[in-house]
């Protein structure tokens, strides 16, 4: 029989997003399955209707949050609850858009897995004009590579056990979990896999609030707080993590981090926190 395999999704208050994605997940060709669904906190009409559009499905379980408890915190219950050999996430505004996503990794696990401490995926976008957009990432990923940037985005396949071993999502990072809670997964000398397929959808759509609208104090203490999990960092890496951090429209980089944009030799990075810098002054 093969193995189990867990996905978790918490939801709040998105009926019909986490209903788009929750059928996603029954398309899927691999059926040893359950998906736990977290609600963290929703209207009770709104959790009942949920739970009601999904009542005959056995492998659809539901636990609720009384009151929200954040997603980190509602991932770990999902987590703590799973059956699963193997777990992968999904947002509740996002959806599984390839059929055989969860075969390909566990095919993949089966040839790899040894040597891996897990696989992810290249997404597609959703944008608000309705075009799909792929978006390819790097072929291999060390934990050396995420002192840089999460190359790895937001979900991952790998064991249950990685990341209880790892000790779940931490409910202190205000933002960039996913990015936290990779970094800790991975091994030394065992990376993670990119399968390349492209079958995962985040959408940019449907108008739902994301990180890149969260206040940049939010973003600067996130920050504070991966680099020092991640221990001594070299001017490159201090640069790419400020690069990450400058993607985000509200950002403005102090001097001492356009420094070091620039000492890292990244022009494009360097032009823009200053031209962020200088906008205002001449307004």
């Amino acid at each position: 029989m093969r193995k189990l395999v867990s996905v978790y999704m918490p939801t709040k208050n998105r009926l019909t997003l986490a209903t788009r994605a929750i059928e996603s997940v029954l398309k899927q060709t691999y059926k040893n399955m359950e998906l736990i669904v977290v609600d963290d906190g929703s209207e009770l009409i709104q959790f009942q209707k949920l739970k009601d559009n999904f009542k005959d499905h056995k492998n659809v379980i539901f636990l609720r949050n009384e009151e929200s408890l954040g997603a980190c915190k509602s991932r770990n219950r999902a987590i703590k609850h799973a059956r699963g050999e193997f777990i992968t996430g999904l947002d509740d505004d996002d959806y599984f858009s390839d059929k055989n996503r969860i075969t390909y990794f566990v095919n993949t696990w089966t040839q790899i897995g040894h040597k891996s401490s897990g696989l992810f995926d290249s997404l597609s976008t959703l944008q608000p004009d309705g075009k799909h957009l792929k978006v390819k990432f790097i072929p291999v990923v060390s934990k050396n590579d995420l002192k840089y940037k999460n190359h790895i985005g937001s979900q991952v396949f790998a064991p249950t056990q990685a990341f209880v071993e790892a000790d779940f999502f931490d409910p202190k990072m205000p933002a960039w979990q996913d990015w936290d809670m990779w970094f800790r997964i991975t091994q030394p000398h065992k990376p993670f896999v990119n399968i390349n397929k492209n079958t995962y959808m985040l959408d940019r759509a449907h108008g739902g609030r994301r990180i890149s609208e969260k206040p940049e104090e939010i973003l600067r203490l996130a920050k504070k707080r991966l680099t020092k999990k991640m221990g001594r960092l070299n001017l490159r890496q201090k640069a790419g993590i400020t690069a990450s951090f400058l993607a985000y429209k509200q950002v403005n980089l102090s001097f001492k981090e356009i420094i070091w944009t620039l000492l890292a030799f990244r022009p494009k990075q360097t032009i823009r926190a200053i031209y962020r810098k200088l906008v205002p002054i001449i307004k």
